[in-house]
């Protein structure tokens, strides 16, 4: 597929469109040459290893904690292999020095101002998503509980008290 082309899935309104991303999640500005990405590579690789560990430490956790922590490292070493990898494979870059493949394009509407235009989303990936709906996955299960509220802990089967028989029985 050649780049920038689309295939639409349906109709103009969603298609499948290649393009590569020098920068982070969502095409958000980082720099994208020399060091700043290799900064940006090795970051995502530490920030991945650091929930890692986090998660194996943590594996009694609420299961949304920890399905909000595996989406985010999912994601994360998604991006990481197109980084690390892609620019290697098509000999462009080197190692910890490629793009990020997107190709997921939402074409809702369209910005203008004067003579330019804003598109209203950006194309992404399965990666970007993992990560983003890992964030939202978090902020629910981290959230404050209200006065009164117990938060709702996953004990194991076997660290559930048996109850004792009552006199009689």
């Amino acid at each position: 597929m050649p780049y920038g082309s689309s295939i639409p899935v349906l109709g103009d309104w969603f298609k499948l469109t290649f393009i590569e991303n020098p920068t982070m999640a969502f095409s958000l500005p980082f720099g994208g040459e020399g060091y700043q990405k290799l900064f940006l590579t090795m970051f995502a690789l530490a920030a991945a290893i650091g929930l890692i560990v986090y998660l194996y430490r943590h594996r009694t956790a609420p299961r949304l904690m920890r399905l909000a922590i595996a989406l985010i490292v999912a994601g994360a070493l998604g991006n990481l292999i197109d980084r690390v990898f892609y620019g290697v494979l098509f000999g462009y870059a080197g190692y910890f020095q490629g793009n990020v493949v997107d190709f997921v394009h939402f074409d809702l509407f369209t910005v203008h101002f004067g003579s330019g235009g804003f598109k209203f989303w950006p194309i992404f990936n399965v990666a970007d998503c993992a990560v983003s709906i890992g964030v939202v996955l978090m902020l629910f299960a981290a959230r404050p509980h209200r006065a009164g509220e117990t938060a709702v802990a996953e004990t194991p089967a076997s660290a559930t008290p048996t109850p004792e028989p009552s006199p009689g029985q």
